[in-house]
């Protein structure tokens, strides 16, 4: 969640020439709203990720995955994931 929040953070800093400093994070199903700083580990944290991304795509290497079914079961990619 802090994640997408981070990407987010910079899409808005990049199209309105701002600085985002703080995010929040509404959790629908627990009724709660959770502030994420977007401090510098976050920012590494979400380029960390782009860059294994950038990695899977240029190799057309497709990662292992662990199941969760509770998560999983409505992704739209859970038979990609779930094919062998």
């Amino acid at each position: 969640d802090a994640i997408e929040l981070a990407a987010n953070a910079i899409l808005i800093e990049e199209e309105f020439d701002t600085e985002v400093f703080v995010g929040f994070v509404k959790y629908s199903k627990i009724d709660d709203k959770r502030p994420v700083i977007m401090d510098m580990n976050l920012r590494k944290g979400l380029f960390s990720v782009l860059n294994e991304v950038k990695e899977i795509i240029i190799n057309k290497k497709i990662p292992k995955v662990k199941i969760n079914e509770k998560k999983c079961r409505n992704c739209e990619y859970y038979a990609i994931c779930t094919k062998d």
